[in-house]
């Protein structure tokens, strides 16, 4: 064997090293997660306290517990009934929808824009969304 090829894997070793010659790797994919989202919406929008709005919520867990915080325009927590979240459940398909009044349900109102944090209790997803009281 002659003296050069004994000495090539020594000199090529170092390079290997240091990276100044490609090695020959796989490399897997990065993998790619879906995020999931909440989704809260209040139909109209805008209206009196005493008009009825449809509530449709999206993305959550199958039959999972929802809860829904509600914040006044002056940024307070308003209770629904006493209790300060509304509890209602999504559907096998993580959606739900259902009727909504303000001045039936809010335990105080005023006129402006209101923010609604909806929250699902074992997956912990959140989705925040708003409606418009008009003034009387």
């Amino acid at each position: 064997m002659s003296r050069f090829s004994r000495l090539l894997p020594l000199a090529i070793a170092p390079l290997l090293a240091l990276g100044a010659l490609p090695a020959v790797t796989s490399h897997a994919p990065a993998a790619v997660h879906a995020q999931v989202v909440g989704i809260v919406s209040f139909s109209p929008f805008h209206g009196q306290a005493s008009d009825q709005r449809l509530v449709e919520f999206s993305g959550f867990q199958s039959d999972e517990a929802v809860y829904m915080a509600f914040t006044d325009p002056s940024g307070q927590a308003v209770t629904v009934s006493g209790y300060s979240t509304w509890l209602t459940s999504a559907q096998d398909d993580g959606t739900g929808a259902f009727f909504f009044r303000p001045s039936d349900w809010l335990d105080s109102l005023s006129s402006g824009l209101w923010t609604v944090t909806i929250t699902g209790e074992s997956s912990g997803l959140s989705a925040v969304s708003s409606f418009w009281i008009d003034g009387n």
